[in-house]
């Protein structure tokens, strides 16, 4: 027994059973759901971004009100649970923006964004939380990006 202790044998062993836990913890947080928001264009559904959520997430928009030219800075942020954290209209319908110029789009700290394709087509910015895996993140962005990139409508509809 006291050889054992002090052979390569016993060490392999530590190794691999060490090797298994970490294994089946790295697998269950891939697989456990966290939340997310996705920011889509309606009625059209196209996907601007997608981002996972943590209680510190926020985003802004920026942009010039139509009528009288004054600057909306509107910020947004959420719970750990995804829902917002205050009972918002922009989670409950699609928000249409009266834009004199560009709209902007700020998540957290990031640099600026326009979101061109509500300006050229006039869409309306829908905002959706939900819980997904986190393994499915960037396998629905590469999705997505394929749809796009070939022209492919998402076919789903949207409210």
């Amino acid at each position: 027994m006291e050889f054992e202790r002090f052979s390569g044998f016993y060490h392999e062993r530590l190794a691999k059973g060490w090797e298994r836990w970490v294994t089946v913890a790295i697998v269950a947080l891939l697989l456990a759901p966290i939340p997310f928001v996705r920011f889509e264009t309606w009625p059209s559904g196209n996907l601007l971004r997608q981002h996972p959520l943590t209680p510190w997430s926020r985003f802004r928009i920026c942009y010039l009100s139509f009528p009288d030219h004054s600057l909306v800075d509107d910020p947004h942020g959420f719970h750990w649970n995804g829902l917002g954290l205050q009972p918002e209209p922009i989670f409950d319908r699609p928000l249409a923006l009266s834009a004199a110029g560009e709209i902007l789009f700020k998540w957290r700290d990031q640099p600026e964004l326009p979101l061109t394709e509500l300006d050229a087509r006039g869409d309306l910015l829908l905002v959706r939380t939900g819980w997904q895996p986190l393994l499915l993140w960037p396998l629905r962005m590469l999705k997505e990006a394929w749809r796009q990139d070939l022209g492919i409508p998402t076919g789903k509809r949207t409210r």
